[in-house]
């Protein structure tokens, strides 16, 4: 099989086992960005055909994209030797892009902002930040046309691109390698002129090397800048470093900023009451359209924080919406209770979009809270803009009519283990919702602690037995609000089956199948590819 990389920070470069190849036509390089913009997506053809023609297909259009797909695959696969294509493959209404056979620049960039994140080794960080960004040749999706369909994702990456550009400068400052300073931030303020963050490192690293005058000029220079540009004055932060300056102060090295969040930086927890006196606990982040998250099973909106996983999954979220998420009833920072019923829980859900503010917003419902979802959005489709279920089920247990449910037996034998090794590292729980980090010590040893915080093996219980009663098939007819069925192929804790069956009994649901085993969305290889379904379903319902 192909090893296939797209870079696409820059114009278009295509690379097979190593070797570039063309992708001619600009048609032909539109359909390839389009399933890499979405890959590990099902992508309609319709879509396609509206991104390359620039929503005016033609009537041969169908037929055109098929050439197009056909020639892109003898392009990318030039060694198969017959059997299914695997990196774009056939799916009923179009095509996807194989995840696993595909990697990107954007890959490599992602990868080193999130260990930039976790990692406090600044050599190795600025290691990786380095060959991320050695092969950024300019704008996102810059092909030497403005595409519509790429717009948002083209700022979010180019956004993505200064970020790393700017932890690297900071890296270096902490590294005190501040001719390499001054050469990258001189490059940033001539880009972005006004980004004063940028001037200041630059007016910093200038006088640390001894280079006053230039310093002062280097501000003088940005004083103009924002005169011409803004008509602002400096912020305080300039004016006192200027103010140093001219005094003969050598100004300590800016420090770099802080890539995890403190406490004091978390969005803070609030409670709202639900109608029988119970305080849910919630937080809200972000800013644009609202996607209120149900968690799956147990969690806790504070602890979640430590983990850089959980972490990053949010901190996407909220550079695209406002994204509100809470702890259930019985659970995380919400007070203890038994009573866990559907029911609780419904008016547990509207008692958060009322203290919060929120007349309509996406739901999420994320694993066993996925009925709680489709409940509310059932009997509340005025406050529902749209409905995004993840590795979630209407049914847990097998049935006449529903052979695709848990055999009951089953199902007490594996809760029961669960409820064993609630807490513990060396248990089963890590194996069956986070597989990929099974051989992983430390998240092994994290997540124990996350499950005692997030509720106690006997609540725990509770859950389960609860979940065993649910059955929410009645109302997949009703539902009436847009709605999007993500799934991971492999899960094991909710089978692929169980989202397919949502997807065939909600009228117009869209169905996206992610590659991969873990049950908890932000883990796994492509905690990205899911999210971001979910975060483009929220801006076109919104």
């Amino acid at each position: 099989m192909a090893g296939v990389r797209v870079e696409v920070l820059g114009p278009l470069r295509v690379t097979v086992d190593g070797v570039p190849v063309a992708v001619d036509g600009a048609r032909r390089r539109r359909l390839l960005l389009a399933l890499v913009l979405r890959r590990g997506i099902e992508c309609r053809a319709d879509w396609l055909a509206d991104v390359i023609w620039d929503g005016a297909p033609s009537p041969a259009a169908a037929a055109t994209l098929q050439s197009h797909v056909a020639h892109l695959r003898r392009l990318l696969e030039p060694s198969r030797a017959g059997g299914p294509w695997q990196v774009i493959s056939t799916v009923p209404d179009g095509y996807v892009l194989a995840v696993e056979h595909v990697s990107t620049d954007v890959d490599d960039l992602v990868a080193a902002l999130h260990r930039a994140r976790a990692d406090d080794d600044s050599s190795r960080v600025l290691d990786l930040l380095e060959q991320a960004l050695a092969t950024h040749r300019g704008g996102a999706f810059d092909d030497g046309e403005a595409v519509p369909a790429f717009g948002a994702e083209a700022v979010r990456l180019d956004d993505m691109v200064i970020a790393a550009r700017e932890i690297r400068i900071d890296l270096l400052i902490r590294l005190g390698r501040h001719v390499d300073v001054v050469e990258a931030a001189q490059a940033l303020v001539d880009e972005y002129p006004l980004r004063e963050e940028n001037w200041e490192r630059l007016a910093v690293a200038l006088a640390r090397l001894g280079r006053q005058t230039d310093a002062l000029r280097c501000l003088a220079r940005l004083r103009r800048v924002l005169r011409d540009e803004v008509g602002l004055e400096p912020s305080t932060a300039i004016r006192r470093l200027e103010d140093q300056l001219l005094r003969q102060e050598l100004p300590d090295a800016v420090p770099p900023p802080v890539t995890t969040r403190s406490a004091d930086e978390l969005p803070r927890t609030v409670y709202a009451t639900s109608d029988d006196g119970v305080h849910i606990a919630y937080q809200r982040i972000g800013a644009g359209p609202v996607l209120v998250a149900a968690p799956p099973l147990a969690q806790n909106i504070e602890i979640c924080w430590q983990d850089h996983h959980h972490r990053r999954m949010i901190e996407r979220a909220a550079t695209r919406c406002t994204f509100v998420h809470f702890d259930k009833r019985g659970t995380g920072m919400s007070d203890r209770v038994v009573d866990l019923s559907l029911e609780r829980r419904l008016r547990d859900f509207e008692a958060v979009l009322d203290h919060a503010g929120i007349d309509r917003a996406v739901l999420a419902g994320v694993s066993e809270a996925g009925p709680l979802a489709i409940a509310f959005a059932a009997t509340r489709p005025e406050r529902v803009a749209g409905l995004a279920l993840v590795n979630t089920f209407a049914r847990v247990l097998e049935a006449p009519d529903y052979p695709i449910g848990t055999p009951t037996a089953t199902y007490e034998v594996v809760t029961r283990a669960w409820e064993d090794d609630w807490g513990r590292d060396d248990g089963s729980v890590v194996d069956h919702f986070a597989p990929s980090l099974r051989h992983d010590p430390e998240y092994r040893a994290w997540l124990a602690h996350y499950m005692r915080q997030s509720c106690s093996p006997g609540t725990l219980r509770l859950i389960d037995e609860a979940n065993g009663r649910i059955d929410v098939r009645h109302l997949l007819s009703k539902l009436a609000v847009p709605t999007l069925v993500v799934h991971r192929e492999g899960d094991r804790v909710v089978d692929v089956a169980k989202g397919r069956y949502l997807a065939a009994h909600i009228s117009g649901a869209e169905l996206v199948v992610v590659p991969g085993d873990d049950h908890l969305p932000w883990v796994g290889s492509s905690w990205q590819f899911l999210l971001d379904a979910v975060l483009d379903f929220v801006e076109r319902t919104s």
